[in-house]
């Protein structure tokens, strides 16, 4: 009798840790999550995917600003030139100098960009036409 007793007993303790581990188990799990496992690795996957598509859109924009101020930027200097130029009495390098300038402006990339500076341009002179007022 005392044998079984203590089967009893050991059975009984071992069921006991394990429904203890069992536990301390998913605790552990909580604890991840803590970690920063915030969602399962397919949403992971799918909004590093997003993530990736959205940042290179932005590089891309961000490039194409950049192209497009420094071609404005050119286009500006060779007008300029020209301008002196042409105080200066020197016709042809003036015309050579605004032509240079206008060959920027063909650029197809530029299209948008120039009329937004058309229209940023036009509300600056009307937000300063109603401060003279």
């Amino acid at each position: 009798m005392l044998n079984k007793t203590v089967v009893l007993a050991v059975l009984f303790s071992s069921l006991v840790h394990a429904v203890a581990f069992a536990g301390e188990s998913q605790g552990n799990t909580v604890s991840q999550a803590d970690k920063g496992y915030t969602c399962s690795l397919k949403q992971l996957i799918k909004e590093a995917k997003e993530n990736i598509a959205k940042v290179d859109k932005e590089i891309e924009k961000k490039a194409a600003e950049d192209r497009n101020t420094r071609l404005e930027a050119q286009a500006r200097e060779y007008f300029e030139a020209g301008n002196a130029y042409y105080k200066q009495g020197k016709l042809e390098d003036a015309k050579k100098q605004w032509q240079a300038a206008l060959e920027i402006t063909k650029d197809p990339s530029l299209k948008g960009y120039i009329e937004e500076s058309d229209r940023k341009a036009k509300e600056i002179l009307r937000q300063k036409k109603r401060s003279a007022k």
